[in-house]
């Protein structure tokens, strides 16, 4: 798919219908090679087309987007083979990836330097003004800007003149015209966030679990490829044919009545290998419920189950308890979307489990790079040359999830995953994923795990030896920490 490219801009100002394309069949199914274009109005808005869909401005719309085809073009002197097509579910990957693409490319210029392009460029229309400034990441510079501390660089950007669909040569430098989206846009963008925020936390409140607010981007109001997305704080959302077996048949509890202290007497610990140095089971928690980081690679935290009669404040009760941490999420400015805590988090402090669909590893292999990027696989169990006959599975949150989806990588992380079982069996390898902190995090410092967990060893033992390489398939990181490998897989 095309990554890179300037856009094209090719309406009317009232949207004049396009001549019919000759598609030969109607029946025929023609196959696109990608997205290589958008275009923003005059009300900061993507190009868009009539439909049924959003009601903005007066005028009914839908995102539009340049796509290029495959074995097709027009019967033109230039033969081109790119139309304008409407926002379509067959296209939703495609358009969340190019999204997401160019956010960064703006993002990194902003970075590079805050420099202003202005006026217009040769050949560029007059009501192409807009989009010149988006892909020039007028936006993204002005918040660099103020993170930075520049307040004078642009201390007379309300002053500069926009030239509208409305303007004409006599009115253009009156200073009247608008740089930014109408009050009524600007409204229902607000409306959408805190209509996606409200229904996150009905669901919230039902968990039990603390708020989580939307923090909008000027940018980018609410986060992308949300529309359907279903809000699960604390479960998985089982995808057909994979079955939760009825744990009364095979869970057994405590009479630890007063809380769990003294493991040796904990029946529901009796399957647990969590053991130390001398082989005696140990809790992964202590008594204020902290992880206390003895935990060995491919062993599961075995957490009190339903059956125990130990109360919800057993010290053995952590990952599976509401979250008690208030959550912001927020876009980064450099790579998307990203997820905070608004209160300081001590080490070891448990913050809630990766939820979505759980499916079948073998049934995330089809789907788009964009969507197995939201794919959590549950292999705590599963080595290199493991031949056994063990059900593979998967965390898929594209479509289901909590706030845990929005937490990106980091080569010097402040979290780490680890798996833990309250409600099955390590036989069964559907164990959760939960995060805990590895260092003291700040309030509204963005939270981040290591992706890439097993290649970190690999990758510092081949750097000492001079030999380090990059695994196939691996893109590269946009961390920026002191000990950023360079690339990250995802």
């Amino acid at each position: 798919m095309p990554q890179t490219g300037h856009l094209r801009q090719e309406w009317d100002t009232e949207l004049s219908p396009p001549p019919p394309e000759d598609w030969e069949s109607e029946a025929r199914e023609w196959e696109y090679v990608g997205i290589v274009g958008e275009a923003t109005d005059s009300y900061w808005m993507k190009r868009c087309v009539p439909s049924l869909l959003i009601y903005l401005h007066g005028l009914i719309s839908v995102l539009s987007y340049e796509v290029k085809w495959k074995n097709w073009q027009r019967n033109d002197a230039m033969g081109t083979n790119t139309t304008w097509q409407r926002s379509s579910v067959d296209m939703k990957d495609e358009e969340r990836f190019w999204d997401r693409e160019r956010a960064d490319e703006r993002a990194v210029e902003a970075k590079e330097s805050l420099d202003l392009k202005i006026g217009l460029e040769p050949d560029q229309p007059w009501h192409d003004d807009i989009t010149h400034e988006v892909q020039n990441a007028y936006v993204e510079k002005a918040i660099e800007s103020r993170r930075r501390g520049s307040r004078e660089y642009y201390g007379n950007w309300e002053e500069i003149v926009h030239i509208t669909e409305g303007d004409s040569d006599d009115d253009q430098h009156d200073g009247e015209s608008a740089r930014s989206a109408s009050p009524e846009i600007q409204e229902v963008q607000r409306n959408l966030c805190r209509e996606l925020q409200t229904k996150w936390n009905q669901a919230i409140r039902l968990a039990g679990a603390a708020a989580l607010d939307i923090i909008s981007s000027p940018d980018e109001q609410i986060p992308p490829g949300l529309e359907d997305f279903e809000y699960c704080e604390n479960h998985y959302v089982r995808a057909e044919g994979v079955d939760h077996p009825d744990p009364t048949a095979f869970l057994v509890g405590c009479e630890c009545h007063q809380g769990c202290k003294r493991i040796q007497s904990c029946d529901c610990q009796a399957g647990s290998d969590m053991v130390n140095e001398a082989g005696e089971r140990q809790y992964a928690y202590n008594s204020e419920h902290i992880f206390k980081f003895n935990l060995s690679p491919g062993v599961e935290v075995v957490e009190c189950n339903s059956l125990c009669n130990c109360p919800d404040t057993c010290q053995n009760r952590v990952a599976q308890r509401p979250r008690d941490v208030p959550m912001e999420v927020f876009h980064t400015g450099d790579h998307g979307w990203g997820v905070c805590a608004t209160v300081q988090l001590p080490v070891g402090k448990v913050l809630g489990i990766y939820t979505g669909n759980l499916i079948h590893r073998r049934d995330a292999e089809g789907l788009s790079e964009e969507h197995r990027s939201y794919i959590f696989d549950l292999d705590a169990h599963e080595m290199e040359d493991d031949t056994s006959n063990m059900q593979q599975y998967s965390v898929d949150s594209f479509h289901h999830g909590n706030w845990s989806r929005f937490i990106n990588h980091s080569c010097e992380p402040n979290m780490k995953v680890y798996p833990v079982i309250w409600d099955t069996v390590a036989e069964l390898n559907q164990p959760y994923l939960a995060f805990v902190t590895t260092k003291q995090v700040p309030a509204r410092t963005e939270l981040t795990i290591d992706y890439n967990p097993k290649d970190t060893a690999t990758y510092s033992y081949n750097k000492s030896k001079g030999k380090s390489r990059i695994p196939k398939g691996a893109k590269p990181c946009k961390c920026g920490t002191e000990k950023c490998r360079g690339w990250v897989t995802v």
